[in-house]
């Protein structure tokens, strides 16, 4: 899915852990935090992100991802995704 994203020119970042979210959010200029199915806690995990974030469901394609990022995310020249 990340390389779906990068090739419709968003900036993607992944990481496995909370801290690890948080540190590049600290970093980067994060637009928004996609949770991944199978995450424990999703619910926990967007409240401490502190900004908009995408829980995916476990059919979840890269189409769908992109047309809720059309929807969230104000057209620019890129956004930049957690």
């Amino acid at each position: 899915m990340a390389c779906a994203l990068t090739g419709a020119g968003f900036d993607v970042w992944e990481a496995l852990s909370v801290s690890e979210v948080l540190y590049l959010c600290e970093h980067h200029t994060i637009d928004l935090v996609v949770i991944a199915a199978g995450v424990e806690d999703p619910e926990m995990i967007a409240l401490q992100m502190g900004r908009t974030t995408v829980q995916l469901n476990n059919n979840a394609t890269a189409e769908d991802v992109l047309w809720e990022l059309s929807q969230l995310l104000p057209a620019k020249k890129a956004a930049s995704i957690q």
